[in-house]
């Protein structure tokens, strides 16, 4: 019990953490940007432990199997680090779309709630990869 405990706050944890991310994501165009990034790294970092270079550099297609071999990592923060993820593609050099596609897909594959939201950003992903 104690043990499920622990895994449920880091859990937790790490939502509140990419929710942050997404929050500063969306204040991206101020004069700040790079310390926003920076921001924005250490939080990825702290969350799930890869800086955004190094997820620059994972493949996509092996990018998802990476995540899931962390205990911390649940539907809810796949689809929080694919928002984060798609965002910084919008708003910076990154390019993530393809990670975001492939987390959003198998997050709407495994979930048992549906999101018009997730679906309308899956099309839109889907579109920008000329998929």
């Amino acid at each position: 019990m104690r043990q499920d405990d622990y895994f449920l706050n880091q859990i937790d944890i790490l939502g509140r953490i990419l929710g942050k991310v997404i929050a500063d994501l969306l204040q991206l165009n101020s004069p700040d940007n790079i310390l926003q990034i920076d921001s924005i790294n250490e939080a990825v970092k702290n969350g799930i432990d890869l800086e955004l270079e190094e997820i620059k550099t994972i493949p996509d297609e092996d990018f998802l199997d990476s995540l899931l071999k962390n205990p911390k990592i649940n539907l809810d923060n796949l689809e929080k680090l694919a928002e984060t993820l798609r965002l910084l593609s919008i708003k910076s050099n990154f390019e993530f779309n393809k990670k975001a596609l492939n987390l959003y897909l198998y997050v709407e594959e495994k979930s048992t709630t549906y999101s018009s939201v997730r679906i309308s950003k899956i099309k839109l992903l889907k579109e920008q990869n000329g998929l």
